[in-house]
């Protein structure tokens, strides 16, 4: 939703995939860039299986491997692999063994009927070929990144293109990328008249760049809010003579095909219904109460923190004490997954920074400012403690931060350290090298995390307590 209207989904995008499958029945691909099985919340429940369903309505020709596909572990992204109609691309992205990442294909060639220009009653056939690459993605994975191998995407994409041309003839090559502009940019200038154009993702912005390299590249907007219409003009020779861009921008104006509509609908229903289960247990009341875990060290807090850092397997982890809802207590007992929405239900992401010492203390005494007015600033931490008094001016609150054992932290120690992305974006750490990220597009919902939480804890159930990670001097709550 943007400004009030609603912007982009599958629905509206197939209809109008359906009007150029019709104006040009046999010379139509329909690809997709990578990104297709995460995040949302939906994918957060069904790990990407109504993706999938989805993407197989739209018949497509072709997708390639994004870092998001890698977000539910390999396992599960092997299993939506083979649930798929059509083929993903990729000639980068090995498994542990080096060998092409399973049920994942090189190439996609076909030949396509065409005539030139000036003699139409010769009828020929034009061979259009695709392949698929990506940036290294195990920099962004946060789990199973030792079953992944990697190719350099520009020399990789070099034999592609050598074995397409040279091997199987192909007349049209075109790399379906994901990886940033400028790396586009690069391939563009490496691969020459060799290819026709890049089709790619990763950026989440729509952009058409004809002025570095040969062949120009295109890439949309996050969440179909726009899609290319791409237009190869052929010459008598039978090679590309020139790339002409459609930019669709979809809204609640354009119409949607109906029976992905539904399909939609009935994945959301089905959401509903998932929201009903039993995901773990909790050994302990999570006290949420809203004006404490603004002011003062919580056992909701402690979880939502090294639920974050267990997850994302970082020194540190920070979490502002208004992003924690429900303003009650979470009794123990059986955990269902509306619960875990319910702890923080706006979909805030977390996000992955290198920082020094001195930038957790500046950052956190920053946060104490207004914690009298309960504004929601505090930070919750793990991997950390600290004490505070609340009586002091602002800017002088924080008295000692310190490792879990009592150490102090010197200036100069170095963390990485996981942050919600709204906290990271509204503080002076947003210009922190980031770490295991390549941009904030990486950041995944933090409700994944609160939900592994408890899942890993299993039959014992999760177990939270209080144990002095913040104090207030001025009134010893811990």
């Amino acid at each position: 939703m943007e400004n009030g209207v609603r912007m982009g989904g599958f629905s509206r995008s197939l209809h109008r995939v359906n009007q150029e499958r019709k104006r040009n029945p046999d010379r139509t691909f329909v690809v997709f860039a990578g990104d297709g099985l995460s995040p949302s919340v939906l994918s957060d429940m069904f790990k990407g299986e109504q993706m999938l369903d989805v993407l197989n309505h739209m018949e497509l020709d072709a997708a390639s491997l994004g870092n998001h596909e890698f977000d539910f572990g390999v396992d599960v992204l092997k299993q939506r692999l083979s649930e798929s109609r059509f083929p993903w691309l990729n000639v980068n992205i090995l498994d542990e063994k080096g060998d092409l990442l399973p049920l994942t294909t090189r190439y996609l060639i076909r030949d396509v009927p065409w005539a030139p220009r000036w003699t139409p009653d010769v009828q020929k056939t034009l061979r259009v070929c695709f392949f698929g690459v990506a940036y290294d993605v195990r920099i962004t994975m946060f789990q199973d990144i030792e079953k992944i191998g990697f190719i350099d995407a520009i020399n990789a994409s070099k034999q592609a293109v050598h074995h397409l041309k040279t091997e199987e003839k192909c007349d049209v090559v075109v790399p379906l990328t994901h990886q940033f502009s400028r790396e586009d940019c690069d391939l563009s200038k490496e691969l020459g008249e060799d290819i026709a154009v890049i089709l790619g993702g990763h950026d989440h912005a729509t952009e058409f760049t004809s002025v570095c390299g040969h062949a120009p590249f295109a890439k949309a907007a996050s969440n179909l809010k726009t899609q290319w219409i791409i237009t190869l003009w052929v010459n008598d020779d039978g090679k590309v003579a020139d790339v002409d861009g459609n930019m669709v921008s979809l809204s609640d104006a354009d119409p949607f095909d109906e029976e992905l509509h539904d399909k939609v609908v009935d994945w959301e229903e089905k959401a509903e219904k998932e929201l009903l289960k039993v995901v773990g247990c909790l050994k302990d009341d999570l006290h949420g109460v809203s004006h404490d875990v603004r002011t003062q060290e919580t056992t909701f807090g402690n979880f939502a923190a090294d639920a974050i850092r267990h997850f994302h397997r970082t020194d540190v982890a920070l979490v502002n004490g208004g992003t924690l809802r429900g303003d009650k207590t979470y009794h123990k007992g059986d955990v269902q997954k509306k619960t875990v929405i319910e702890f923080h239900p706006f979909g805030n992401c977390v996000a992955k920074v290198h920082t020094t010492g001195k930038e957790l203390k500046d950052y956190i005494n920053t946060n104490l400012n207004c914690v009298e007015d309960s504004c929601g600033d505090l930070v919750v931490v793990s991997g950390l403690k600290y004490d505070f008094d609340s009586r002091k001016p602002k800017g002088e609150r924080l008295l000692k931060l310190m490792l879990p054992d009592g150490t102090e932290v010197s200036d100069d120690a170095k963390f990485t350290v996981s942050i919600t992305d709204y906290m990271l974006n509204n503080s002076p750490l947003k210009n922190n090298k980031l770490y295991k990220m390549t941009t904030l597009n990486d950041a995944v919902p933090m409700v994944q995390a609160f939900e592994s939480e408890i899942v890993n804890a299993g039959k014992e159930c999760k177990h939270v307590v209080l144990d002095g990670r913040i104090t207030n001097v001025a009134d010893g709550k811990h």
